[in-house]
């Protein structure tokens, strides 16, 4: 375990408790009255702990705010004080000799830069002050198994913690094996009663009055390889040791020593009173290797389900992967329908712009269209206009037979001039004859117009010869009247007057 969290109990309290305070108990003798820097203090607890053994002051560094957090609101107060800060930078942080001790546990395996730590520690303790620094022996934990702590960053041997540490802080020093042991302590009756709780903690603690630790009499296999971890103190001036321990019942104890025997520390023999005991533990350890047959056939089900649920997801991913090609391709569909949308954009485009074309070329049919029935209906007038003419000519000849029939008294005075005025009446007849021309060809116009509506340069044409045609009348009729006037002279007072009378008429009917 890294740190021993006070708010939930992990899986072996009574365990790993003990092997905590046992680090801390190394330097409980030293801090009397004095000034104490924990570096990496964790939870706090371990700087609880030494205030409570008579520290004057003590000050915890972690670089976790919010473990720094929990240790104020749960520890701080008269003595003890909690900061932010990282364990490399400790000489940043405060003058050089500012404390009597520093202690650090479990901190070393942490850092990328272990020498600028230990410079740091060098720097905060005074001349002649006390060091005390503990390293997990990482080797026995993991042995060769390729695994490793995920938050430590270098496993050290002892030699390699003595070598790196010693080259920094001396090579005066205590050096020592952190490891579990056998042994007796004397409890209080109960344990609600008797111990200390730890502010805001499931930990409890009752501090030794007395404790020895006692010599083997036979050879240990004790040695830094097969130990927990390491001890290196400077500047003691006595011998120290720390430990952890916690009280159990002499069932459990015997259990434990029958499970040591095999190694031969203690004789089988010390225990010959509690036969009975040494059965039920034998007949225990039988139930046991059932169990563990039983363990061992549920964990071959285990595996057995374990090859179908990997059966089920290796088809789970083929199904996956062709899920993927799928929406690869239902992709590639969607890029090709979006072309085919793009191309069809342009094409509406294009309809769009010809669609503009078209209305603009309608509008512009309209207007011919218009003006096609403009020129129709100065057809139509001018059609009139010619009928007038007609009538006014038919009304002359009239009147020319009328005055030819008054004035047979006068004929033999005309008969001289006859041929001349029989020459004026055929001209007035071819005239007629022209203008009737001229009024059927206008009407054949006409039906030709309504024919080629939509043609309309066509039609244009044919208005202009209308009005070529038209002027050729008008200069017909301009030589009809040259003949009038000449022919006036000749004619009495009585036939000039009313052919008088329709020439202005004729002449205002051109006008209009």
């Amino acid at each position: 375990m890294e740190r021993l969290d006070l708010l939930k109990k992990p899986e072996h309290p009574e365990i790993e408790a003990a092997i905590h305070c046992a680090r801390y108990a190394i330097a409980k003798p030293l801090v009397a009255g004095k000034r104490v820097l924990d570096i990496a203090c964790g939870e706090g607890y371990g700087s609880y702990l030494l205030k409570e053994a008579g520290a004057a002051s003590v000050v915890g560094v972690d670089i976790d705010e919010a473990t720094i957090a929990r240790c104020r609101e749960s520890f701080q107060g008269p003595g003890l004080e909690f900061r932010v800060g990282r364990a490399e930078a400790v000489a940043e942080i405060f003058a050089r000799g500012e404390f009597d001790v520093v202690i650090s546990v479990e901190t070393l395996e942490h850092l990328g830069d272990p020498e600028t730590f230990l410079r740091g520690i060098k720097h905060a303790v005074k001349d002649g002050g006390t060091v005390v620094i503990t390293c997990p022996n990482d080797g026995w934990y993991y042995g060769d198994s390729g695994r490793s702590n995920p938050f430590h960053k270098s496993r050290y041997s002892f030699e390699d913690f003595k070598k790196l540490t010693s080259s920094v802080l001396g090579k005066k020093a205590q050096w020592s094996l952190g490891t579990g042991g056998f042994g007796f302590v004397s409890t209080p009756e109960s344990i609600k009663t008797g111990y200390e709780t730890v502010p805001n903690s499931w930990l409890s603690r009752l501090e030794a009055s007395g404790a020895y630790v006692v010599g083997a009499q036979q050879e240990l296999d004790v040695r830094p390889d097969t130990c927990s971890y390491f001890v290196g103190v400077w500047g003691s001036p006595v011998p120290v040791s720390g430990m952890g321990v916690f009280p159990v019942s002499m069932d459990t104890y015997t259990r434990m020593v029958i499970a040591k025997n095999e190694a031969g520390i203690v004789p089988l023999a010390l225990f010959v009173g509690q036969q009975e005991e040494l059965k039920a533990a034998e007949a225990s350890r039988d139930a046991l290797s059932e169990q563990a047959a039983a363990l061992q056939k549920e964990v071959a089900d285990g595996q057995e389900r374990l090859r179908a649920v990997t059966e089920d997801r290796d088809g789970l991913r083929r199904k996956v992967m062709e899920l993927q090609r799928a929406l690869e391709s239902s992709n590639e569909q969607l890029r090709d329908v979006r072309s085919d949308s793009s191309a069809l954009l342009a094409q509406l485009s294009e309809v769009q712009s010809e669609r503009e074309d078209l209305r603009q070329h309608l509008e512009r049919l309209n207007e011919s269209d218009a003006s096609t029935r403009q020129l129709l209906l100065e057809a139509e007038r001018d059609r009139r206009v010619y009928g007038l003419r007609l009538s006014a000519a038919c009304s002359e000849n009239t009147l020319l037979k009328e005055s030819l029939h008054s004035s047979r008294g006068d004929a033999r005075w005309l008969k001289g001039n006859l041929q001349e005025a029989w020459d004026l009446k055929q001209a007035a007849h071819q005239a007629l004859a022209e203008t009737q021309r001229q009024l059927e060809g206008e009407c054949m116009e006409k039906s030709k117009l309504q024919e080629q509506l939509h043609s309309v340069s066509a039609q244009r044409i044919i208005l202009e010869q209308q009005l070529e045609r038209e002027l050729c009348d008008k200069a017909s009729l301009k030589v009809g009247h040259d003949r009038y006037v000449r022919l006036r002279g000749f004619v009495p007072q009585f036939v000039r007057t009313p052919l008088a009378g329709s020439y202005r008429g004729i002449r205002r009917l051109i006008r209009g």
